[in-house]
C-alpha cells in the first residue's frame, strides 16, 4: 500500500488531503470534432490511517478511442500507486459500448470497483458485475474437468 504522502510526491499534480478529504487532479478533457466527448477525472480519496483509493471519475460517451484512453488512466493510476485501490466513477456517462463494457468487465475482475448512481449506468455496471460473475463460474467448471 503506498502512503498518501508518498503518492503526493509521486503524483504533484493531485491534491491529497489525510483528514478524509478529497484530491482532484485537472480533468482531462478528450475532445472530437471540437467538441468534449469523455471527461477524466483522477481522485484521491484519503483516510486517517494512510489509506487511498484513487477514482478515475468518467463523464460522457465511452467509445472508440475512449476506451483507450480509459484503459491508459487506469495503467497510469496502477503504476503510479501500486497497492493502492481503484475504483471507476460512471458519474455521466451517457453510452458504452461494447469494446467499454468489455474493458469495464476487465478493470472488475482486476478489482477495480465499479460506481453508478442514476439508472442507465447502474443497468451497465450490473451486467458487467453478472457477466464476470458468469466467466467466473465457466471457467472454474472447465478447469476441473
Amino acid at each position: 500500500m503506498i502512503e498518501l504522502a508518498t503518492m503526493a510526491e509521486t503524483y504533484p499534480l493531485a491534491e491529497v488531503n489525510v483528514v478524509g478529504g478529497v484530491g482532484h487532479q485537472p480533468a482531462r478533457y478528450l475532445r472530437a470534432a471540437g467538441r468534449a466527448m469523455l471527461r477524466i477525472t483522477d481522485v484521491i480519496d484519503g483516510s486517517l490511517e494512510g489509506r487511498a483509493t484513487w477514482t478515475l471519475k468518467v463523464e460522457g460517451t465511452l467509445i472508440n478511442g475512449w476506451v483507450l484512453e480509459l484503459r491508459r488512466a487506469w495503467r497510469r493510476a496502477q503504476e503510479v500507486a501500486p497497492g493502492t485501490s481503484l475504483r471507476v466513477h460512471l458519474a455521466d456517462v451517457r453510452f458504452v459500448d461494447a469494446a467499454g463494457k468489455v474493458l469495464l468487465a476487465e478493470m472488475h475482475r482486476a478489482g477495480v470497483e465499479i460506481v453508478a448512481h442514476d439508472c442507465l449506468t447502474a443497468a451497465i455496471r450490473d451486467d458487467i458485475v453478472r457477466a464476470a460473475a458468469t466467466d467466473r463460474r465457466a471457467r472454474g467448471a472447465t478447469s476441473r474437468r
